[in-house]
């Protein structure tokens, strides 16, 4: 079932089909809205979301705005570096400068466009399909100021941090 997504990067709307990791700018002819009525909206939890993304050769899109060629590393090396990031995070102690350091460590370290907000993905209302559900189960539970464990999803791995 396709979604309805706008790229942070361009401002364009895009569909995207979860269950084959296809996206096009076209709306596709069998597209439906899954959009929540505006109660069930306001009944969700909402939270802001930042992440960095290490992507490899097995990703869904294995390119990025820092590797436009495309990324050659394999899972393994992805996730260890990933892990090497959590690390230098998990040594901040004070809750003030969490985000600040996620936000200068997403800017120069992950593969997704969010990097140029330093890892930004905005406000997000639990259950409105906005993102995978494996990095929805991974952020839905999250603490202000929490990181999340190491998050597999068709893009990659990431690192997610609930900012409020």
């Amino acid at each position: 079932m396709w979604e309805k997504h706008v790229s942070k990067s361009t401002g364009k709307t895009y569909y995207f089909d979860p269950s084959t990791g296809k996206s096009q700018y076209d709306r596709p002819s069998n597209y439906k809205s899954k959009r929540p009525a505006p109660s069930a909206q306001k009944e969700g939890k909402k939270m802001r979301l930042s992440h960095l993304l290490v992507k490899h050769e097995d990703s869904r899109r294995p390119a990025s705005w820092r590797s436009p060629d495309g990324i050659t590393r394999t899972r393994e090396e992805a996730r260890k570096k990933l892990q090497k990031l959590r690390d230098e995070l998990t040594i901040v102690e004070d809750d003030k400068e969490l985000p600040k350091s996620f936000a200068k460590l997403a800017t120069k370290q992950s593969d997704c466009s969010s990097a140029k907000r330093g890892g930004d993905l905005g406000s997000w209302i639990v259950g409105s399909l906005k993102f995978m559900p494996e990095f929805e189960d991974a952020a839905k539970d999250l603490k202000v100021n929490e990181l999340s464990e190491i998050t597999e999803t068709k893009s990659g791995y990431h690192i997610i941090l609930r900012v409020r």
